[in-house]
């Protein structure tokens, strides 16, 4: 087992939304989402435009490490779909996440089996994500774009086929100058 040695510093670069330190970036579009957005010919004509990037700090992937990432949702929608990141679950379901949101306005939708819930994200409003849920984050505005800060157990990995498992029972959609939740089936 290969653990981190040394301590080490990662800064929170707001105004560039990212995480100096940072070994990764990615950056996912509307093509990469193609699957997650309801509107698939919409989804066609958009397929380069920007979803989201993600900064990440790697270390081990070992029990006893934490990861760190930065993600911004840049504002935007999909047919009136609210711009989103794929969502996910865990591998290792017992492993827990924190967001903590560093600016914007968004929502993070949870989903385990028939329970959903909805969590307003904002600056320095942190939402704890337990063990066993879906989730995935929303941008709500239109202007602006949503960023905030996740860490989580470097053993939990990523269950992304989760979500068309047990596939969040609301999406969020424009309303005006606003969002609204609709049920989905």
């Amino acid at each position: 087992m290969i653990m981190t040695e040394k301590p080490f510093i990662t800064r929170i670069v707001p105004e560039e939304f990212r995480l100096d330190g940072a070994d990764s970036l990615s950056i996912t579009t509307v093509k990469d989402m193609a699957s997650i957005f309801l509107s698939k010919s919409i989804a066609a004509t958009m397929q380069d435009r920007i979803v989201y990037r993600v900064t990440k700090r790697n270390v081990p992937l070992e029990s006893g490490e934490l990861l760190q990432c930065i993600t911004e949702i840049l504002p935007g929608d999909c047919d009136g779909e609210l711009f989103m990141t794929k969502g996910h679950g865990h591998s290792n379901s017992a492993c827990a996440e924190i967001y903590l949101g560093i600016s914007g306005r968004g929502l993070v939708l949870l989903q385990r089996g028939n329970e959903f819930q909805a969590i307003e994200l904002e600056k320095y409003k942190s939402v704890y994500i337990p063990g066993g849920w879906n989730h995935r984050t929303v941008n709500v505005s239109s202007e602006d774009p949503l960023v905030f800060y996740s860490i989580w157990p470097a053993q939990s990995g990523y269950d992304y086929d989760a979500i068309f498992r047990n596939p969040f029972s609301k999406r969020v959609f424009r309303d005006g100058s606003s969002y609204k939740l609709v049920g989905v089936q």
